[in-house]
């Protein structure tokens, strides 16, 4: 007698095939096996020792809802709490449980069709819908399930709500939050979905928006149709996420502020949306050749190479460090720069027809001193006979006008140097002619002429 039963035993647990699978959703039951649930039962797979996968099919004790059957099961959200999987209708409104081998609707909503692409998720034993797109628009509100009223209900949020909205995003759930990021949001004026390049957490103990921070690692999913692609998956208190025809998967933990990047080439490009962690495998179903039907299968993630860790999220500390010793290594630049600038700079001095000023003063001329200037303008340079010319006296001896010069360039140095603390005109020695001398101006002096003097024009 023991034979057959144990023929029977055997051919209920092998008899039916992962394989052939039309329509499926998959849910994970605890940390080493998982549910995949089709239209006619359930199958419960789990993974033993040596890493195989197990599994027997339970066809449903009574049918599902019309409702159920009408959808396909692949679009549904599922949620495992207390050994009781729910099942959240697309778009939201409509709730099934699966339990004691039936699916049955505990609602007395109707199909919202306002939350596509929302977070479904637990807390403290209730069921919340967070964000979504529905009716042209992205949502950033949040609904709870009232197991009394049968109903949803929306909750009131305070914070830093994201404006225009939440999808097609990636949530991740802690302790007492879910952290948003790498989202879609309808801009009001254009309808337009733009990505929002901040990390977000809503702490669900005070219903409060927090704005985290800017982005350092963002998807690689620049669109929203790409984002529609991507297979964003729970990987415990991280996220795995492979955009579409990329050959790298990401691992981001905001809690730990770390992208990790791993090389996948294209050993998971058969990937589906669908997919579900189970330990550190990665389940999913492979669509077969006819790509009419599906095969469950599964990867081991850590066995793929690490190619580079990344921040998530821009450290404020780091950011603020980092702008103080640019900003000091600016403004120690600009200083210097400055202070050579202005050391080396000419100083000048404009020359009207009877003074010679700039902004720290002004003093006033005599007509010979005007002209002396007049030839300084011209050059940097003069020489001694073109300064003696200017005091030329045919009833004047030579002595008498070099001693008028002298005397002139004096009394000038003098007059300058009470109003601008130096000399103006220096005599020297022709470096051409050592016999002659040459008077120049003193070191990063220049004079100009005004133009705004009529006798200055040429």
């Amino acid at each position: 007698m023991k034979k057959p039963l144990i023929l029977v035993l055997f051919f209920s647990f092998f008899s039916y095939s992962q394989e052939g699978i039309i329509d499926y959703l998959l849910v994970e039951k605890d940390s080493s096996s998982f549910y995949t649930f089709t239209k006619e039962g359930v199958y419960f797979s789990s993974f033993d020792e040596n890493n195989k996968l197990n599994y027997s099919f339970n066809s449903y004790t009574k049918p599902p809802p019309k409702t159920f059957k009408d959808v396909p099961t692949n679009t549904f959200s599922a949620i495992n709490l207390n050994g009781v999987v729910y099942l959240l209708y697309p778009g939201g409104g409509m709730l099934y449980q699966y339990s004691q081998g039936a699916i049955e609707r505990i609602d007395e909503s109707f199909p919202h069709r306002n939350q596509f692409a929302g977070f479904f998720f637990a807390y403290n034993d209730e069921l919340y819908l967070l964000g979504g797109y529905g009716y042209w628009a992205s949502k950033n509100f949040l609904t709870k399930f009232n197991f009394d009223s049968r109903s949803w209900e929306f909750l009131s949020i305070s914070g830093e709500t994201p404006k225009g909205g939440i999808n097609q995003g990636s949530f991740i759930q802690g302790k007492n939050s879910i952290y948003v990021f790498d989202f879609f949001s309808t801009q009001p004026e254009s309808l337009v979905d733009k990505k929002n390049d901040f990390l977000y957490e809503l702490n669900l103990s005070k219903f409060l928006w927090i704005k985290k921070g800017r982005l350092s690692s963002a998807s690689p999913a620049i669109s929203i149709e790409e984002a529609m692609l991507s297979v964003r998956v729970k990987y415990g208190n991280s996220l795995f996420e492979r955009a579409e025809n990329t050959s790298a998967f990401r691992i981001v933990d905001p809690l730990r502020n770390c992208v990790k990047i791993y090389s996948s080439e294209n050993e998971l490009s058969k990937l589906s949306k669908n997919s579900i962690f189970i330990g550190s495998k990665i389940v999913y179903a492979s669509q077969s050749a006819d790509n009419s039907t599906f095969k469950i299968t599964f990867a081991e993630i850590n066995s793929y190479p690490l190619i580079s860790t990344q921040k998530h999220v821009l450290d404020s500390q780091d950011v603020f460090l980092k702008y103080i010793v640019f900003s000091s290594l600016f403004l120690a630049f600009l200083i210097i720069f400055l202070f050579a600038f202005f050391k080396n700079r000419d100083t000048l001095y404009s020359l009207s027809e009877l003074s010679l000023f700039n902004e720290k003063g002004l003093i006033i001329l005599t007509k010979e001193e005007s002209q002396i200037l007049q030839l300084f303008a011209d050059s940097i340079i003069v020489e001694n006979n073109s300064i003696l010319e200017v005091f030329s006296d045919e009833s004047k001896s030579f002595d008498a006008i070099i001693k008028r010069k002298n005397k002139a360039i004096k009394e000038l140095n003098h007059r300058f140097n009470k109003v601008f603390k130096k000399d103006l005109i220096f005599k020297n020695p022709d470096k051409f002619d050592s016999r002659q001398i040459v008077y120049s101006l003193g070191s990063k002096t220049r004079i100009l002429k005004d133009l705004t003097n009529p006798s200055s024009r040429v």
